[in-house]
């Protein structure tokens, strides 16, 4: 997994713009926050936290992470 703080803190930016949090994302999937910003970071990889945060981003996770959607 190739971690990107850059893009987390993007992300996290772009989900403050719209009053949205990290933490919004993991009560609503029933997880961790720290699970959340670790799939964020590219610690690890869930697709259905990935496609959570793409979907209040409104955008695909392909692209918000195009190395992990490659073929």
């Amino acid at each position: 997994m190739v971690v990107n703080e850059e893009r987390h803190a993007e992300i996290k930016a772009a989900l403050h713009s719209r009053g949205l949090s990290l933490g919004a994302i993991a009560r609503s999937e029933k997880v961790a926050t720290t699970t959340v910003s670790l799939v964020s970071r590219g610690h690890g990889r869930s697709r259905r936290l990935e496609l959570a945060i793409a979907q209040a981003l409104d955008v695909s996770p392909e692209q918000l992470w195009p190395e992990r959607y490659s073929r």
